[in-house]
């Protein structure tokens, strides 16, 4: 049996202030119990102000946190501020004091909630690391390191778009990769009018560490239900229930199992108009109990040994 085990480097806070929450782990800003959608430089810059409210700190030190020390565009430091008390809003914008020539400080009262755990990297990967092989992408934030493996969220430089890697070292880890990006072909070539399967954009099985590029499906189930699921009426909640058992049948109507279906492998993000929209991620310890599909589909046969189709 496959143990996941996690290193803590150290722990993550919930921070309340005025009107406002912020949370570490899910990297989230709440106005008045309401998410607020802001760039995440903005929040790099909150989370470094929080984490010494009351100080100073000066311009140098938010450019080394936030920017790893390196400064493309004039004024963005200012600006991500700028951003930041738009973010806050009127009432609690004013917590965030410009000290002259020096830097900014936090003038609010805090208090703080242990919430979880910042991972470490096994694989010496860091938060503003480019992507190992993919450039244009920098990694934002760790979301599991499971012996051998880890997921990391990672955002395109110049769009900001996100993407989702999961990285491997060994042969076992790589061959769940290609098992993973296998289905992934399976399933939406078979269904191609069903939306509830995150999509495989690339990988990269020829050199360490090997991975595949998904991508952002919204939060997980567990971490979403936190914070989302309390205020939904039972109506809301069965249709949810509803997308993810037409999902999973969906996926058997072609052959597929996913054989690890949890809370933490089912992503949920808004739909446009409102709602909610489920979809079914990390099909790494599939099965396929159709093999011959592969070839109706022209599909090459990664990761999967006959015992596993």
């Amino acid at each position: 049996m496959k143990v996941d085990v996690a290193t803590p480097e150290k722990t993550l806070y919930s921070y309340r202030f005025g009107s406002a929450e912020f949370n570490e782990a899910r990297f989230e800003l709440r106005v008045a119990g309401l998410v607020v959608d802001t760039e995440r430089r903005a929040l790099e810059v909150l989370a470094h102000l929080l984490r010494h409210a009351g100080e100073l700190v000066t311009k140098e030190e938010l450019i080394q946190s936030v920017w790893n020390g390196r400064i493309t565009v004039d004024k963005v430091l200012p600006n991500a501020v700028n951003k930041l008390r738009r973010a806050l809003g009127e009432a609690n914008a004013e917590f965030v004091s410009t000290q002259t020539r020096l830097g900014y400080r936090l003038d609010a009262i805090v208090s703080r909630t242990a919430v979880g755990q910042q991972l470490h990297s096994d694989m010496d990967l860091r938060e503003g690391q480019t992507v190992p092989g993919r450039q244009n992408f920098k990694l934002r934030k760790q979301f599991s390191n499971n012996r051998g493996s880890e997921v990391w969220l990672a955002e395109q430089a110049k769009t900001h778009e996100l993407r989702v890697y999961k990285f491997g070292t060994d042969h076992e880890h790589l061959r769940a990769l290609k098992r993973e990006a296998t289905l992934a072909r399976v399933l939406p070539e078979s269904l191609p009018e069903r939306s509830h399967f995150v999509q495989i954009m690339d990988w990269n099985f020829e050199s360490k560490p090997y991975f595949l590029e998904s991508e952002y499906g919204g939060q997980n189930l567990r971490e979403w239900a936190e914070t989302t699921l309390a205020p939904l009426d039972d109506p809301a909640r069965v249709a949810l229930f509803l997308q993810i058992a037409d999902a999973v049948a969906a996926a058997h109507s072609v052959g597929v199992l996913h054989k690890d279906l949890k809370p933490a492998n089912v992503v949920i993000a808004p739909k446009d108009g409102g709602g909610w929209h489920i979809r079914l991620t990390d099909f790494g310890s599939g099965r396929l109990l159709d093999p011959e599909r592969l070839e109706r589909l022209g599909i090459t046969r990664l990761g999967m040994t006959v015992t596993q189709m």
